[in-house]
């Protein structure tokens, strides 16, 4: 066992003197093979004893700290492990704080913090079911946010070998954890450093810039800037790696609402061809303006929607099937002057029996408002008079 100890210690101390950024990543990493063939057979108490004689300070504690977060993950004790992960992650920023003019360490600074970040979101669903509240997550974000403001601060002359490149990943993890705790505030101050970085966007990997774009679409969706959630999903989508078929089809889930709201409807051959026809019976009822169908479509595959947190952004589509369901009355009247009392027999036929003609004028009203319909309601003779020229303006503007 203590030989298995002795040569690990020996190899990641090698490995950090030569600055070799992928055989430290993966001596740091708790998902490496080095888990089972040599921590898993060392003795906790050993490990302080021989990491002395192969690092001093801060590596000292980067050594212990991996070998004992290693032993209690596969102990499955996650709260040990998270407090040993945070060790970890602390060491390795006072190791590079301590490296100027290089960023050989970014890559074992993603691998610390993706562990970190894993971790905290298994023992939070741990401590959910147990009944109690969650923690950990919150103090993963505090260790990873001192990452990015020790990376955001380097002076490197060289964009080669500063570390600014690396705060794109470490955002990427903020903004996955805020998303699990349904907070974003701590993040606004790191978006607008982020933001005034993009004259420098392209020194931070593809793969890092997709799911940065992927994430604040989401974001933006969420806070109904549906043209700004549009922007970054639409450049998450053309920049994914073609391979990646798994992310595509996330980013897709996103966009789909997203492009819907903003009147571009999905064909069958996109949905089908990415395994989300979830949502082909939500743009049928849409586009034919049918509410009873629209609604049963929701329902039927509400638990995918919930899953995914886009079922109310697509409730908000009722309002664009109301537009449609009406364009096609306007249609069939042929006259720009349309009795409101006609709308309400549409709303009926299609399954909104409860609907009154004072509801309708509401739904009407803010149809108008919304830019969805250009007229106005002569209140007086309860009918709405919608323009000659385009009475129903594509929905893009808006």
């Amino acid at each position: 066992a203590t030989t298995h100890l002795r040569r690990y210690l020996q190899s990641l101390a090698s490995s950090i003197a030569s600055q070799n950024p992928e055989k430290t990543a993966s001596l740091l990493s708790l998902r490496d093979v080095h888990l089972q063939t040599v921590v898993a057979n060392i003795e906790f108490n050993d490990i302080d004893h021989y990491t002395g004689s192969y690092f001093q300070d801060d590596d000292a504690d980067l050594a212990k700290s991996h070998l004992k977060a290693g032993i209690k993950f596969l102990n499955q004790d996650l709260e040990a492990c998270l407090t040993h992960q945070l060790a970890v992650v602390a060491a390795w920023r006072m190791h590079m704080g301590k490296e100027p003019e290089t960023n050989w360490s970014l890559r074992p600074l993603n691998v610390v913090t993706t562990d970190l970040r894993v971790i905290a979101g298994r023992l939070d669903e741990q401590v959910v079911q147990a009944g109690a509240k969650p923690f950990a997550l919150e103090k993963a974000m505090s260790e990873i946010t001192n990452c990015f403001r020790t990376l955001s601060s380097d002076k490197s002359a060289s964009p080669e070998a500063n570390k600014k490149r690396g705060m794109i990943f470490l955002v990427n993890h903020l903004l996955c954890i805020a998303f699990k705790l349904n907070n974003f505030a701590f993040l606004k101050s790191i978006i607008r450093v982020m933001e005034g970085q993009k004259h420098q966007s392209q020194l931070y990997a593809r793969a890092h810039r997709v799911t940065y774009r992927y994430y604040m679409g989401r974001r933006a969706m969420y806070e109904a800037d549906y043209k700004g959630a549009d922007d970054h999903l639409t450049f998450a989508l053309k920049h994914c790696h073609q391979a990646a078929v798994r992310n595509k089809r996330l980013i897709l889930i996103h966009l789909i609402p997203v492009n819907l709201l903003l009147g571009r409807m999905p064909s069958d051959a996109l949905l089908e061809n990415n395994n989300l026809t979830q949502f082909q019976a939500v743009t049928a009822a849409v586009k034919k303006g049918d509410l009873a169908a629209f609604n049963q479509a929701l329902d039927q595959h509400q638990d995918f929607f919930v899953q995914w947190g886009i079922y109310l952004v697509l409730e908000k589509l009722k309002l664009l099937t109301y537009r449609n369901l009406f364009k096609r009355v306007h249609k069939l009247i042929g006259s720009h002057q349309i009795k409101l009392a006609a709308l309400v027999t549409a709303m009926h036929a299609v399954g909104e029996l409860d609907v009154d003609q004072e509801e309708v004028e509401c739904i009407v009203a803010n149809l108008i408002h919304q830019r969805f319909i250009k007229g106005y309601i002569a209140h007086k003779q309860q009918v709405l008079v919608v323009s000659k020229k385009e009475p129903f303006p594509p929905i893009q503007k808006a």
